[in-house]
């Protein structure tokens, strides 16, 4: 028993070093008193947030433009050469890139109702138990 419990008060003891020698690491990278998992200053303030959000909507938006641009340039390339080789485009045109970010042209027939702004739901009425009710949002 007396073995045991020598063992338990070693392990303990190591223990208590590591955490110390954790937290000494953890007060130079981020400071006294401090996780390194707090919210940032800016996330605090709902006005800095707001601006925070709206910076980076814009910035996916812009990008989301050059990607367009640069996706309608490359297609009227390879039409050009098309045309200059006497060829024409196989199958039916395709849609304009879409210049929202994560837009997408088309939806699958899963994510159909998702995208035209429909909630679905489920019947509770015992005899149209699995009925489905489409309600616009």
């Amino acid at each position: 028993m007396k073995k045991r419990e020598l063992e338990l008060k070693a392990e303990v003891a190591r223990m208590l070093t590591a955490a110390e020698a954790a937290d000494a690491e953890e007060d130079v990278t981020f400071g006294k008193d401090k996780r390194g998992d707090e919210m940032p200053d800016w996330a605090g303030d709902k006005q800095n947030r707001l601006a925070k959000i709206q910076q980076a909507m814009a910035s996916l938006e812009a990008e989301a433009k050059l990607a367009a641009l640069e996706e309608r340039r490359i297609e009227a390339e390879k039409e050009e050469q098309r045309q200059a080789a006497g060829r024409k485009k196989p199958g039916k045109p395709a849609a304009a890139p879409s210049e929202e970010p994560g837009g997408h042209s088309s939806c699958s027939r899963r994510n159909a109702v998702r995208c035209a702004g429909l909630k679905h739901e489920r019947s509770s009425k015992k005899d149209d138990l699995f009925a489905y009710h489409y309600l616009h949002i």
